[in-house]
């Protein structure tokens, strides 16, 4: 019987793992158009971290948000960003902060000082990626997950450039892995 309790959760996983690859291809194939408008991120941040940390019965405070300047509005469509920013927080949890009794994780914007472009960072205290899986990280389908579907980086990605926004990993700074949005004056995605 104990055997049975097994092979049942491994058959709901599993079925769980298909029903995310279909709801994720959907998702992208849908190729809705961005419906952009200027969103105060910081505001949006802070309900995005407290339903992210409500839905995976974690404490708040391991959900840091740093916004720079505090107004900072980024032109964007929020059922896009909503789903980009839900992979990339939950890529954070589970592999930048395996074996942490306590998560940490940082939602981070602001401008690019160079360029001026708005950016969205996703931080997480994990050693990060090697160059070679770095390269491979939004190639559809690669996963080092057993129970990864290898569609969240590539989804959020083409997501990301609906919203004429390119997501990046940029690299372990200062400690933290991330993850980067960068957005770029936007035009009018609309069909003429």
């Amino acid at each position: 019987e104990a055997g049975d309790g097994r092979l049942t959760q491994i058959i709901r996983e599993q079925s769980d793992r298909v029903n995310t690859i279909v709801e994720n291809v959907l998702q992208l194939s849908r190729g809705r158009p961005a419906h952009a408008e200027p969103v105060a991120i910081r505001g949006w941040l802070a309900e995005f971290a407290r339903e992210f940390a409500l839905t995976h019965h974690l404490d708040p405070a391991c959900l840091r948000i740093e916004v720079e300047p505090a107004e900072l509005e980024i032109p964007v469509d929020t059922t896009h960003l909503q789903q980009v920013l839900w992979n990339l927080t939950q890529n954070a949890l589970e592999h930048g902060n395996a074996g942490r009794t306590e998560p940490r994780i940082t939602l981070a914007a602001g401008r690019d000082p160079e360029s001026g472009a708005a950016y969205l960072e996703v931080r997480d205290p994990g050693p990060g990626l090697d160059a070679e899986a770095a390269q491979q990280a939004f190639e559809p389908f690669h996963t080092h997950s057993a129970r990864g579907t290898g569609l969240g980086l590539y989804i959020a990605r083409e997501l990301c450039e609906l919203n004429q926004a390119a997501l990046e990993y940029v690299g372990s700074l200062g400690g933290e892995s991330r993850f980067r949005a960068t957005f770029h004056p936007h035009r009018n995605t609309e069909p003429a």
